[in-house]
This record gives C-alpha cells, structure tokens and sequence, in this order.
C-alpha cells in the first residue's frame, strides 16, 4: 500500500487473527461489524488454515481437510472412491454428523444422458448436475417421485451499461426490458423445467424477494411476466432518437444458454431499430476478468449470480455499489457502471438491520430491488432450476442450498 507522499508502507494485519493453541480457539478482530461475517466463515474460502499455507491453484495440492470420510483411490478423468475414515469422531452432529454409507464411488466423464439413465434405472444412486432437458418429459412419466427440483439463488440477466449509448438514456434501459420475450428466453435455458421468467434481481425463495413485473404487458399484483410489451418499447425508442446506434452485445462462448442469450439480442435490437453485433469471449473467466474494462466498452452483456450466502448484500453490494464500480480492474462486477448514493445508504442500513431485525431487513431488500430496477441497470431473465435424480433405494434425500445434496446423509435401501 501506499503512505505519505507517496511511500511505500507495509500492510500488517496479523493482529487480526489471535490464536490459542491451549484453548483450540481462533478469534477474529473485526475494526466494525460485520453482519455477513459468519456466512463467510462458513464458505469453503473462510477457512482457517495455519500461516504461511500455500494458495491453491494450478501445480498446488488441496489441503487435508477432516470429515467423515477418506479418498481411497482417484483415477483422474473418471472416478474417486470414499471410505470411512476410521480416525473419524464426530464432535457436533450438527456441524459434522457422520456419514450413512459405507463406501461413496463418484464416477466422472459420462454424458448427461447416460447419467440420467443410470440414475433412473439404479445402476446409479444420485446424478449431480441436474438432466438434460431432452430427457425430463420421459423421466417425469416413468419415474417422477425420483425427481426433486429446487430453485437456485441464481438470477440469469443482461447488463446495461448506463454510461454507454445508446443505454446511459434510461427510456432506452426500459424499452429493451419491456421487449425481451422472456418465455423465449426460458426456452433457451431449458424450458420450465429447468427455468422460470423473472424481472426482478433478487431470486425467488430468497431473504427480501417479492414478485414484481413491470416490464410486461398487462402488469398485475402477482408480478407475473405475461409477455413483451413491444408497442410501448418502440415508442420509447422512437423518443430517444437513437435508432442506427451501433451495439455490441456481449457474451461467453462455451456456454449454450449464454451463446444463445446474446444472439437472442442481438437479433431483437437490429429488430428495434439499432445495428447490432455479436463479441463473444471463449469462457468465464475471460469474460469476467474483461469485459468490465473500461477499455473494452461493453454496452450490454450477459450476466449471472448466484449468492454466496443467504442475505441480499449478497447481491446488491457487489454488483449495483458506487464502490463495485472498477473499470479499471479486472474482474469489475459492476459493468453496468450502476451508482446511486441514496441507493447505496439503503443498502448499508440494510445490512446492518441483517443481525437486529431480519424481517425489516427483509423489507428493505425488497424496496432496494424494485428502487433499483427502476433505473434498469440489470434485465433480468430467468432464475435456473435445478433437477435431482435419485434412485429408487435412495432415502433421506436433502439439500443444502450453499453445498447441494450432503452425499453422507443419504440411506441406501438394499
């Protein structure tokens, strides 16, 4: 970090963390409170490791972790094999209770399909990604009670940058959002299995979600999308005068549902008047580390969240904050370049009210959703589904949202 005119100074925050070897205790110092602190602590990156432990990354080995189970053997591309662990003792059956089956053989490299096969027909337990759609018409006729969907804090949008034409005009911000047949893009996704429409940020089933829809024709108190609301979205395109813009939609190669969404506006914008072009990125991550740049100016671009926790900081700090907003860096979450300090004070008393009244918090991160898509930074699309397919001797099937289906607890019924 920098100091003074400009001198270099050293950042030392050992003081932070205080360790007591006799007392088995870490305690963390915060400098102020922190209501999404124990959320953290409980992701796989909030764990303690002794100082001096090496990052991990490509060349580096995972560290040793202690749980109920051990890795037996691992051929890599194909399959690993759990076994008990015998020096194993649960301390806590509530943070680690130990596990029900014997042995867990996780087998890697299969085709979808072939997954949801097995699965169907027993000669697999569990499927770990959710079935392809092409699949889930026959599955639900022949084993339905096999199947548990669940809904992901997940929300699947478009940015739209408000400091780019034609979209720093906000009438321009909410005719795109009034055009977008969504159901066309639930399509796309998978069908309404895999996907439902939305028009909000926050996803269903989440802390401060309220069901809202004004970018549809005939809005209504279900706040139900009931579909694109194209006369009005071409008047306001009209009043804006920016018609024959030159727009570059962007998006991610490798992904089908991503691929697709970006070529499902860049036809609808040529269709409203503007001259449209596709720039794809070939994965994520090159996605993300640039198309926030400044330098690349992005006008609108696919986007998607998934919460890390349950609370909607998790949501609106990172992504609509004046303080997100790093064009400069790699890696910038807000690339609709979204700022607004009322919007902001929001956003802090709401988090704080997280520990002291969750209901009001709640409230309030209802409010902040609708405030914020009121300037239409996001069009949001679609929240994802997802689909568990047991098998038929599978009992005690649970999910944790963070960390999906806990494979130790299921019992298996011979």
């Amino acid at each position: 970090m920098r100091g003074d005119a400009g001198r270099a100074t050293r950042c030392d925050l050992s003081s932070g963390v205080t360790i007591d070897d006799a007392a088995w205790t870490v305690t963390f110092h915060l400098s102020a409170p922190d209501p999404a602190f124990l959320y953290q602590l409980a992701l796989p990156f909030g764990a303690a490791v002794p100082s001096g432990t090496r990052a991990i990354g490509p060349g580096t080995s995972a560290l040793p972790a202690t749980g109920p189970y051990l890795i037996a053997s691992y051929t890599p591309g194909r399959q690993v094999l759990l076994v008990r662990n015998p020096r194993f003792r649960p301390w806590s059956a509530i943070a680690q209770p130990a596990g029900f089956p014997a042995r867990i053989t996780i087998r890697f490299g299969l085709p979808a399909a072939q997954e949801a096969a097995a699965a169907a027909a027993g000669r697999a337990d569990i499927m770990l990604d959710s079935p392809p759609a092409g699949v889930l018409a026959s599955l639900g006729r022949r084993v339905p009670q096999q199947m548990h969907t669940y809904a992901l804090s997940e929300t699947e949008a478009m940015f739209l940058n408000t400091r780019l034409a034609p979209f720093n005009r906000a009438r321009v911000r909410r005719a795109l959002d009034l055009a977008v047949n969504r159901a066309r893009l639930v399509q796309l996704a998978g069908g309404p299995e895999l996907a439902q429409p939305t028009c909000q940020i926050l996803p269903p089933a989440f802390p401060g979600y309220y069901p809202y829809c004004t970018a549809t024709i005939n809005p209504g108190p279900a706040g139900l999308w009931h579909g694109a609301a194209l006369p009005q979205a071409r008047a306001l395109i009209a009043a804006s005068g920016t018609s024959g813009t030159l727009v570059t939609v962007s998006t991610v190669a490798d992904d089908p549902f991503k691929l697709a969404a970006g070529r499902y506006f860049t036809r609808l914008l040529d269709t409203l008047g503007y001259r449209a072009r596709l720039r794809t990125y070939p994965d994520d991550h090159a996605y993300y580390r640039r198309a926030g740049l400044r330098s690349a100016r992005s006008q609108l671009g696919f986007f998607g969240w998934a919460a890390d926790f349950p609370a909607g900081s998790a949501f609106f700090e990172p992504l609509f904050s004046c303080a997100a907003y790093q064009p400069g860096r790699p890696f910038n979450m807000n690339l609709a370049g979204f700022c607004d300090q009322q919007i902001d004070r929001q956003v802090a008393t709401a988090t704080t009210l997280q520990t002291t009244n969750a209901a009001a918090a709640n409230r309030a991160w209802q409010h902040i959703d609708y405030e914020i898509m009121q300037h239409t930074p996001w069009i949001p699309l679609v929240n994802p589904l997802g689909i568990d397919l047991v098998s038929a001797r599978v009992g005690n099937y649970q999910r944790i949202p963070e960390f999906g289906v806990p494979l130790d607890q299921l019992w298996i019924q011979n």
